[in-house]
C-alpha cells in the first residue's frame, strides 16, 4: 500500500477537509466555510468567495450554486440570488443581471425567464410622464417628470383615466419609476 505524503511528511489524514479550512499552524481544528463561500479543496487555509451569479445557501460547501434562471445575484460572496423583477428576464443559469424586456415584449410576473411579445395593436415600451402636486397648506406646485415602464402590453392610445389606473397598480404590485 502506497501512502502519498507531502514536504512536510503529512500523509493528508491530517488535513481539514473541503467546505472547511483552518488558518492555524499545526491544526488543532477546522472551521466550516460560511454562507456565500466555498471551499474547494482539502486543507485550505481560508474559503472563496462565491462568484456573481452564484451563491452558497449552507456552510461547508465545495462549491456554489448557480443562479436559477429568472433569478440573478450581482454581488460576491452572498447566500441567496434575487428574483428578477417584472418588465425584466433572465432565460439563463449563473447569470448577474435580468435585462429589460425589448420594446413590444412584457413579463408581468416576477422570475420571468423569457419576454413575451404583445400582440397586435398592443405596445409595452416606457412612458414619459409630467405630474404636478399641489399641497393644500401651501398652494406651490412641484412637477415631477418620470418615466415608467408598464410591465403589461397596452393599447397605444389609452384615456386618461385608464392611464392613472395602470400608473397606481404599477406602484401597488413594487414597480419602479426610472
Amino acid at each position: 500500500r502506497w501512502v502519498i505524503v507531502d514536504a512536510d511528511g503529512r500523509d493528508g489524514s491530517d488535513l481539514c477537509p473541503a467546505g472547511r479550512f483552518t488558518m492555524d499552524v499545526g491544526m488543532s481544528a477546522c472551521s466550516a466555510c460560511g454562507l456565500g463561500t466555498f471551499g474547494g479543496l482539502a486543507g485550505s487555509s481560508t474559503c472563496a468567495a462565491c462568484n456573481v451569479g452564484m451563491f452558497s445557501n449552507v456552510t461547508e460547501v465545495r462549491s456554489c450554486s448557480l443562479c436559477a434562471p429568472g433569478r440573478f445575484m450581482a454581488e460576491i460572496q452572498q447566500s441567496a440570488c434575487q428574483t428578477c423583477r417584472p418588465g425584466t428576464m433572465n432565460p439563463d443559469a449563473g447569470s448577474a443581471e435580468c435585462p429589460d424586456c425589448e420594446i413590444g415584449r412584457f413579463a408581468p410576473g416576477v422570475s420571468s425567464t423569457a419576454c413575451t411579445l404583445c400582440g397586435e395593436g398592443l405596445a409595452s415600451e416606457a412612458l414619459w410622464v409630467t405630474m404636478r402636486a399641489i399641497p393644500a397648506r401651501h398652494g406651490k406646485g412641484i412637477t415631477w417628470v418620470l418615466r415608467v415602464r408598464l410591465h403589461t402590453c397596452t393599447h397605444l392610445v389609452m384615456t386618461q383615466d385608464d392611464f392613472w389606473h395602470r400608473i397606481t397598480m404599477v406602484i401597488a404590485v413594487g414597480g419602479h419609476c426610472v
